[in-house]
């Protein structure tokens, strides 16, 4: 008797709970709410927010006064560059031979290395977190995403990079060691959850040689 009442009362509870997320169910498509139990964020005691959409603000987003209508078809943009533009093309061309003739400034550099953007001249340090590199100290290696070069006359811009046969950039390995340590520490309470771990990441530091520019 004692049984078959706990069986009545366990199947009366789970269609009480049954009935209730049925109800609540029916709830949420009415509100268009988001309501799963099997995706519920123990930890954290709540539901995943659902994705949405990231709107741009309107003072960022073009206006219709600033919008250019460019078509195509027109023969403007068939045609080659004319010849205002050819002269003026062969002239910034012989200025920047001639200022490389002269060699009077140094010249500096945009390089690209682990992620990061530096400007760089002769006998610069530079020290970034990188994965391990093969050479050793000592030995010299080539930078070869070069994002714009130049000197106190004329800059080179690369779309985005330059090329390799225009700009060398060398550098030398100094010293490969690690970080200070770093902690990373997680807490989840009422959870007997507690984790700490120490890490260290990869460190480089290089010494620019020499950053030149030919080929122009």
């Amino acid at each position: 008797m004692y049984s078959r009442c706990g069986l009545l009362f366990k199947s009366g509870f789970l269609s009480l709970v049954k009935a209730g997320q049925s109800q609540s169910f029916l709830v949420a498509n009415s509100r268009n709410i988001h309501l799963s139990f099997n995706t519920f964020d123990w930890i954290r005691r709540n539901t995943p927010r659902k994705p949405y959409r990231y709107k741009i603000n309107k003072i960022y987003s073009v206006l219709e006064e600033e919008k250019i209508a460019i078509d195509p078809d027109k023969d403007v943009f068939k045609n080659g560059p004319s010849e205002a533009d050819i002269e003026v093309y062969n002239e910034v061309r012989k200025n920047v031979a001639e200022s490389l003739a002269k060699n009077a400034s140094r010249y500096f550099a945009v390089v690209h290395f682990a992620g990061k953007q530096f400007k760089v001249t002769n006998n610069d340090l530079i020290s970034v977190k990188a994965p391990l590199i093969e050479a050793e100290p000592g030995e010299l290696i080539r930078l070869e995403k070069i994002l714009l070069a130049g000197n106190a006359d004329f800059s080179i811009v690369g779309r985005p990079l330059l090329p390799r046969n225009n700009v060398l950039v060398t550098a030398m390995v100094v010293e490969k060691t690690l970080r200070h340590p770093s902690l990373w520490y997680q807490f989840h309470r009422r959870r007997r959850h507690r984790v700490m771990r120490v890490y260290q990441d990869n460190l480089v530091t290089l010494r620019i040689v020499d950053v030149a520019i030919k080929n122009v």
